[in-house]
């Protein structure tokens, strides 16, 4: 049983098996294909928590720039990548920009949550994500994070639209 071709023969014996090798190549292939299938979803999915993540890191940026501006300073540059991100600004009051990171994005989570109830809601989320849209494309240098960071805006813009028959004229009044 030491040489190949006998530890084969062995094994694909149908007297041992119930199955042939023939079938044994059928099942091979069919688990690669289940693999690869588990792979491709995996890689999809990933992408997708990571433009997730990528967004959240642009709202988080876009937060220290609005509580700059709101306290009397300037954005200088915003930068985002795919694990971090950098917001620098200039003047302003320094304790609210430090902390309006955290607390801009979960306002802006909670907004959204509003935003599939109120109207109100509905319009201010959609003017935060534009002037979080045009903000970013003019403090930033390019890059495939903010390119997803906006899409993923855009794709929110979609939703929040579409939310409960926005498309109705009802929408608009």
């Amino acid at each position: 049983c030491r040489d190949t071709a006998a530890f084969v023969y062995k094994i694909c014996t149908p007297r041992r098996f119930s199955s042939s090798c023939h079938d044994r190549t059928h099942l091979n292939i069919l688990l690669w294909v289940v693999d690869l299938g588990a792979k491709i979803i995996s890689a999809v999915l990933g992408f997708a928590v990571n433009g997730i993540t990528v967004w959240s890191i642009a709202l988080h940026e876009m937060s220290h720039g609005f509580a700059a501006c709101i306290t009397g300073g300037s954005i200088v540059s915003i930068e985002v990548q795919w694990t971090n991100g950098l917001a620098l600004t200039q003047g302003g009051w320094y304790p609210v920009i430090s902390i309006s990171g955290y607390l801009g994005t979960a306002l802006f989570g909670a907004l959204l949550f509003l935003a599939s109830v109120h109207l109100w809601a509905r319009w201010l989320t959609m003017f935060m994500l534009v002037a979080t849209t045009v903000l970013l494309l003019y403090y930033s240098n390019w890059t495939i994070a903010l390119g997803m960071a906006i899409a993923i805006n855009a794709i929110v813009m979609v939703c929040l639209l579409w939310l409960h028959n926005a498309w109705s004229p009802s929408f608009f009044a």
